[in-house]
């Protein structure tokens, strides 16, 4: 007796491939998982971006309303095309490298922001602070980050 099609998980992952799009280093204890609905499930969610939480479930961040959360399941993976929901985390304190950002020159400690596309860039003075940089390898492409409590730029 084989096992239905619809019980089956495609295989499209190539677990020999280095993926940078979303790696948590340290602080594992620290965090805290919801699952969020998405508001418009047409917008497409990848892990390393950051959401808004709605009254309703969450959208892609702007940048301008906080709090902001980052993504560690996308709504492109299995599972979460299956039940319509994205996995964030919520908590600071804990380091990640992503491949999910803005710009192309950081320096250890600068304060980071969520920019228009959802990703991670430089904060001006008067952007909400979500993260700081802990590393940045430019031959790579990889930003490492801490996750600070949301707050409001002075």
């Amino acid at each position: 007796m084989g096992i239905p099609a619809e019980l089956v998980a495609p295989i499209t992952v190539d677990l020999r491939a280095d993926d940078n799009t979303f790696n948590i280093i340290k602080g594992l204890e620290h965090l805290n998982y919801e699952d969020f609905k998405m508001d418009t499930p047409s917008q497409t969610i990848n892990p390393g971006m950051w959401v808004k939480k709605t009254a309703t479930g969450c959208l892609l961040a702007d940048g301008t309303t906080l709090p902001l959360y980052p993504v560690v399941v996308g709504n492109n993976e299995y599972d979460s095309i299956a039940t319509g929901n994205v996995t964030v985390i919520i908590g600071y304190g804990w380091i990640y490298s992503t491949t999910q950002f803005s710009g192309s020159s950081f320096t250890i400690g600068a304060l980071l922001t969520v920019d228009s596309t959802s990703k991670l860039e430089v904060a001006d003075d008067t952007d909400p602070i979500v993260a700081k940089v802990y590393a940045y390898d430019a031959v790579k492409g990889v930003l490492t980050v801490e996750v600070l409590p949301c707050m409001q730029a002075a």
